[in-house]
């Protein structure tokens, strides 16, 4: 469960898809789901799924908490 398997790896590393949705659908969680365990907004959510926000730290940290992975995890590769 610590291990992101490679077809989750491949989805943000070569497929370049955000982290946050990518861990988020690994773990079967909807949106609306997240943002009850994390306590923060579907909106918000959205936003940084779409690129739209790169979300604050204190917000990466409770998704993070709430999926069950490291904070540095969540953070999308540079171009």
């Amino acid at each position: 469960e610590n291990l992101s398997p490679a077809e989750l790896v491949q989805r943000i590393l070569i497929g370049g898809e955000n982290p946050l949705r990518a861990y988020r659908e690994h773990r079967g969680l909807t949106q609306a789901q997240l943002a009850e365990r994390s306590g923060v907004r579907q909106a918000t959510i959205s936003e940084i799924e779409n690129g739209d926000s790169a979300g604050s730290v204190p917000t990466l940290q409770k998704l993070a908490s709430a999926l069950t992975v490291d904070l540095e995890m969540l953070i999308p590769a540079a171009d």
